[in-house]
């Protein structure tokens, strides 16, 4: 009797919080269409290692406030090989906070025309399984990002690495 009160409490719980989750993703839905998300790939030289540049942009003409960590990229960045193969990649951290974690985004403000840009080492990129990604392994396949932003995914246009 216990656990099917436990589970009945928690059940009650997850739908109320997924319940009050909806709503906030509903009040800022409209707001995201201005924001626009980017990917670059950029391939290692003498000065520094090979990386992905992500940016987000306020494109509007008012502040607003998303839920995203700005220092951590939490994004799926999927990939499309030359073969037709689908693949996601991931920065290592975020991957294993998808793994082992629950955790919140901090609510920021990103003003007008603003924006949120982040630089990912080409070695902190994997697959699912913790693979090492390397340039070479890149060549001819087509990346595009997932990324999270008040609890919506915001895609970017895919690049093809060359």
């Amino acid at each position: 009797m216990k656990n099917y009160a436990l589970s009945i409490f928690s059940m009650i719980i997850c739908c109320s919080c997924a319940s009050d989750n909806q709503t906030q993703i509903r009040k800022v839905d409209g707001d995201l269409q201005s924001l626009r998300h980017e990917i670059e790939f950029i391939p290692d030289s003498k000065d520094d290692e090979a990386h992905f540049r992500a940016t987000l942009k306020n494109t509007s003409d008012r502040n607003m406030n998303i839920i995203v960590n700005d220092r951590g990229f939490h994004s799926t960045l999927c990939a499309r090989s030359a073969t037709g193969k689908n693949y996601e990649l991931f920065e290592k951290n975020y991957l294993d906070l998808l793994q082992t974690t629950t955790w919140f985004d901090p609510t920021k403000e990103l003003t007008a025309g603003s924006t949120i840009q982040w630089k990912i080492p080409l070695s902190s990129v994997v697959t699912v399984q913790h693979e090492p990604i390397t340039q070479a392994s890149l060549k001819g396949v087509s990346i595009s990002s997932d990324l999270s932003v008040s609890g919506v995914k915001i895609k970017s246009k895919p690049i093809r690495i060359q």
